[in-house]
C-alpha cells in the first residue's frame, strides 16, 4: 500500500484521503436520532466537524470548556462560526472533577481511572 500511494502525486493521495474520509464519517452518521459532534477546536475535531457538517447540516456542535489558561474554547467558538453551526457549551472547573466523577462513572459503567478527560 505504500508503495501505491508512494507512485501517486501529492494531489491524487489527497483527493483519496478525502474520499476515504468523508464516506468514512457520513457512514457514522447514520442514525434514527439527531447527531452532534464533540469539538475541542483541535484539528482532529475541527476537521471531523467540517466533513460532517457536509453531509447533515443540522448537526450541532458541543464542547466542554475546561476553564483556565489551557481552555479550547475560543477555538472550538470560532469553528462554530466558521462552520455556521450552533456550539453548546459546558464550564468545567478544577473544583467540579470530584462532584462529577462519580456521575460520569455512572454513565460510562466502569471506572474513570485513566481517561480524566472524560470528566467535562
Amino acid at each position: 500500500e505504500y508503495e501505491r500511494l508512494n507512485r501517486l502525486s501529492l494531489a491524487q493521495v489527497t483527493e483519496e484521503f478525502d474520499y476515504l474520509l468523508g464516506n468514512s464519517i457520513k457512514s457514522m452518521l447514520v442514525s434514527d436520532a439527531q447527531m452532534g459532534v464533540f469539538v475541542s477546536g483541535g484539528v482532529d475535531s475541527s476537521l471531523i466537524a467540517s466533513y460532517a457538517i457536509q453531509s447533515q447540516s443540522d448537526l450541532k456542535l458541543f464542547t466542554a470548556d475546561v476553564v483556565g489558561m489551557n481552555s479550547e474554547f475560543e477555538d472550538a467558538t470560532s469553528l462554530a462560526k466558521t462552520l455556521g453551526v450552533k456550539l453548546f457549551d459546558t464550564k468545567h472547573r478544577e473544583r467540579d472533577t470530584l462532584d462529577r466523577w462519580a456521575n460520569t462513572t455512572w454513565h460510562y459503567e466502569s471506572p474513570i481511572s485513566t481517561h480524566f478527560n472524560a470528566l467535562p
